[in-house]
């Protein structure tokens, strides 16, 4: 065969390369362990273990949470997202139901208030009472369940506006506020 010029060394290509059998080179030795050390060992593993099962719980559970969030309709997913802060996203939702040290439910709570008012004057009042972030939050709740109206506005035409659906909507708004704690129950 012919000689071939590889960066300057001359490489003769009848050389043959040699493939060495499997077991000639030494394999690292494994240092055997006295039964002492391994029983000793065992019993220092055991807080890792628990800390794995208590991972795979929380992991379970927020599987779980989200499953149950991805089922919910739209409108609730909207009104879920309004109480919590968040975007209207089943896996977004479930992170803040259990990220946060305590679910805020004070809009909620209102809201099925303003629904549960004896007439539409008692709803009024209720309504007033809110404060002017909670007064548009109400409103977009209200329109995320599928209440007819516009909640938008000028304060006191959305005061009305808010009392009067959220009163004639009753068992409407009480459901989805129903729903919407359930979805956001940890």
């Amino acid at each position: 065969m012919t000689d071939l010029a590889f960066g300057g060394t001359e490489v003769d290509e009848t050389e043959s390369i040699t493939a060495y059998p499997p077991g000639t080179f030494d394999e690292p030795e494994v240092e055997e362990r006295p039964a002492e050390i391994v029983s000793s060992d065992a019993g220092t593993k055991a807080p890792r273990q628990g800390q794995s099962a208590a991972n795979r719980q929380l992991v379970r559970k927020a599987i779980e949470k989200y499953l149950e969030v991805e089922s919910a309709d739209d409108g609730d997913l909207s009104a879920a997202a309004l109480v919590l802060g968040c975007r209207p996203d089943a896996a977004d939702i479930a992170v803040a139901v259990l990220s946060a040290p305590r679910v805020p439910t004070k809009l909620l709570d209102r809201i099925e208030a303003i629904a549960a008012s004896d007439d539409q004057v008692d709803a009024v009042v209720a309504v007033m009472a809110l404060e002017t972030s909670e007064l548009k939050k109400a409103g977009a709740f209200l329109a995320s369940i599928g209440v007819p109206g516009s909640f938008g506005g000028e304060t006191t035409k959305q005061v009305k506006a808010i009392a009067r659906a959220a009163f004639e909507e009753s068992a409407l708004v009480q459901g989805a506020a129903t729903r919407v704690r359930t979805l956001i129950r940890k």
